[in-house]
């Protein structure tokens, strides 16, 4: 990136921080070299990044920035499922009730993904029954006790496995789990 203003990639809520790291720099005042900015790739992705840049003055007085970027977006994100994870195990040890606790989850995980539509699905394995004593959606009504199915929470529990799909990804799985009927 010779010559390019990399401020010009910088997403809006972090245009005012990189200006005054910049213009502090150049003007010589106490301004960290390493930070942390978001910014917006060509293809409109965003990024998480840090920057470490340094102020160098040539020999005719001349000022130049070297800077060295590195994509930290999937450190961070681990780090934040991380937290997310550990506040989660705090909270299970120190919940009052079953109620409050599965609340304090949802917004836990709030902080990882979005949780407008939300339910925690609890299996009772003798009677093959599912409950759902959390259920947060902004469509349809809290489920009733139902009879274990071939569904997508059954899938989850069949297979012990997370699921995180999109809509063509439910199509896709829900093809697959019928052709294995």
């Amino acid at each position: 990136m010779n010559n390019i203003d990399f401020r010009q990639l910088v997403a809006p809520e972090d245009k005012d921080l990189a200006t005054t790291q910049y213009l502090n720099r150049r003007e010589q005042l106490d301004t960290p070299e390493d930070y942390q900015l978001m910014v917006i790739r060509k293809d409109d992705t965003r990024r998480r990044t840090r920057i470490n840049v340094t102020l160098f003055t040539d020999v005719q007085g001349n000022k130049y920035t070297v800077g060295h970027v590195s994509d930290i977006t999937e450190a961070t994100e681990a780090n934040r499922l991380q937290e997310a994870i550990f506040k989660i195990s705090q909270t299970a040890h120190q919940a009052k009730d079953l109620e409050s606790l599965y609340l304090e989850i949802r917004e836990i995980t709030g902080t990882v993904l979005d949780v407008t539509n939300f339910y925690i699905a609890l299996q009772d394995r003798e009677k093959e029954v599912l409950t759902f004593p959390c259920y947060i959606d902004q469509y349809d009504e809290k489920p009733q006790p139902q009879k274990k199915g071939r569904g997508l929470t059954e899938y989850v529990i069949r297979t012990g496995s997370p699921l995180f799909v999109d809509k063509s990804g439910i199509y896709d799985l829900a093809k697959k789990m019928k052709s294995s009927c």
